[in-house]
């Protein structure tokens, strides 16, 4: 699901109209938490966002990133590169998290 990156003014907003949601900020990390409200609100679920940014330098990136899985994102030059790198590093956080999530159950 292809999320929209605008910014007015001095906010960031983060939307989709398909889904008819947004959320805004002062920065990105704002924007997405008013998202994830907005989908509570709305009893939708996403697993992830995808959207492009333009970094200060003019260098366009896509970002996927999945809200349930902190800190797991992936980049790319392209949306699909994002998409593929973002499905990978989900694979990593999930193995990660069951490792930790059996390691504290033997110390317990």
């Amino acid at each position: 699901m292809i999320f929209t990156v605008t910014h007015e003014l001095d906010y960031v907003i983060l939307s989709n109209d398909e889904l008819n949601v947004f959320g805004y900020g002062r920065t990105i990390e704002k924007a997405k938490i008013m998202l994830e409200e907005d989908l509570t609100e709305r009893n939708q679920q996403v697993d992830r966002i995808v959207y492009q940014i333009t970094e200060a330098d003019g260098t366009e990136q896509w970002i996927c990133e999945y809200l349930d899985l902190k800190g797991c994102i992936g980049v790319g030059d392209t949306y699909d590169e994002a998409v593929k790198e973002g499905e990978a590093n989900k694979a990593v956080w999930l193995k990660t998290d069951q490792e930790k999530r059996k390691l504290a159950s033997s110390r317990a």
